[in-house]
């Protein structure tokens, strides 16, 4: 993703140079009785021998359920001094701007490139495996006056990596969360397989949020037995991230209204705004909320609430929600179009695309809820 951004994976060609896979140059070894590889040195107690099943069980259910032979996600363990890949992300927003989607201006940085320029569309998202992005923070937030949020993650899906490893910090993670976290890195594998490589960040990342949820839980459902609470922790977060969602686009829609309004000043705006970031704050129990925050969140939760619907349509049945997925358009209002009309119709209905939509119209119709404990998103 605090949920500590599941890494939300994500689609979009990392043009970052990853010629250097992880962990070059180290010789791995397959652990007994698991699909899961180590470097030839490692020791593997009692402990992590159990904490390196629980992941391999998840990644075998998950592959089940999602009707994959394969994954390049978290099939190898490296200990603390194995050298990872780490993704930076960076996001950019004007004071008066809240952007849509990741991919209208997406920026790849290598190692050491300085990006001093200004935004003409006034935000962007940057992502880099080579550097940190900290001059670039520190350069809009200080020099320029932008929004900023900086996070960095080990889980992320990208077609030149060699996936998402498993870390001694990933394994100390609660298992909820571990078990939501690679179903949905797996997720973004099975849509760029079944529905398109080009399918739209804000559509795949709140599908494979759905999708993860669903999988986490009925994983634990599976294992009740071996993993005591764990049922009840993954079920409850499928409605609780919905709320969540509800929560988000409802500060999008108040502050795009307020950035819109060509009667305000700019004083007047900016503080309606930070009457909006505290309320957002107490809400949601962050430290910091301003656009930039919550436009990193937006994908993940910008169609959640939609994609409930559709699973709820189908009476719960995760196949008949992915049979109406993989015939899913790429584009963005196509796609919406087709998952309404697919609204409870079994099997399926050919989408009829009348006017474009307003990706606003289904957000007003949720409840905005108080959320406490929430996870963050991924990549």
């Amino acid at each position: 993703m605090s949920i500590d951004f599941l890494h939300a994976a994500q689609k979009i060609a990392l043009t970052t140079a990853l010629a250097a896979t992880v962990g070059c140059g180290s010789q791995f070894k397959p652990l007994n009785d698991l699909n899961i590889e180590a470097p030839n040195q490692t020791i593997i107690d009692d402990k992590l021998q159990k904490d390196l099943k629980f992941i391999d069980e998840v990644v075998d259910f998950t592959l089940e359920k999602y009707h994959l032979e394969k994954t390049k996600h978290y099939r190898k363990y490296y200990p603390e001094e194995e050298k990872v890949k780490t993704l930076y992300i960076l996001n950019v927003t004007h004071p008066f701007i809240l952007p849509d989607d990741r991919e209208e201006n997406f920026i790849s940085l290598r190692l050491d490139a300085k990006f001093r320029e200004p935004l003409p569309k006034g935000f962007a998202y940057f992502q880099s495996f080579e550097d940190n992005l900290k001059d670039e923070k520190d350069f809009f937030k200080d020099e320029l006056g932008y929004d900023v949020f900086w996070r960095s993650t080990d889980n992320y899906n990208s077609s030149s990596s060699e996936g998402s490893p498993i870390t001694k910090n990933f394994l100390s993670l609660p298992k909820a969360r571990q078990a939501l976290t690679i179903s949905h890195e797996i997720c973004h594998e099975d849509v760029a397989e079944k529905i398109s490589k080009n399918f739209p960040s804000s559509l795949d990342e709140s599908y494979c949020m759905f999708r993860g949820y669903i999988i986490a839980a009925g994983f634990a459902k599976k294992k009740t037995t071996e993993y005591s609470g764990l049922y009840e922790e993954t079920s409850s977060k499928i409605e609780h991230f919905n709320k969540f969602a509800s929560n988000i686009s409802s500060y999008y829609g108040r502050l795009n209204e307020i950035y819109g309004d060509k009667g305000l000043t700019k004083d007047e705006k900016n503080l309606l705004r930070l009457q909006v970031f505290n309320e957002a704050k107490d809400e949601l129990d962050w430290e910091e909320v301003n656009n930039a925050r919550l436009y990193d969140y937006w994908p993940y939760v910008k169609h959640y609430p939609l994609f409930l619907k559709l699973y709820q349509s189908q009476g719960e049945d995760l196949d008949k929600m992915q049979q109406i997925m993989d015939g899913c358009p790429d584009d963005e209002n196509k796609a919406v179009v087709y998952i309404k009309n697919n609204l409870g119709q079994y099997p399926l209905k050919k989408p009829t695309l009348t006017a474009p939509l307003n990706f606003y119209d289904y957000f007003y119709e949720t409840i905005n809820l108080k959320i406490e404990g929430l996870d963050q998103p991924s990549i």
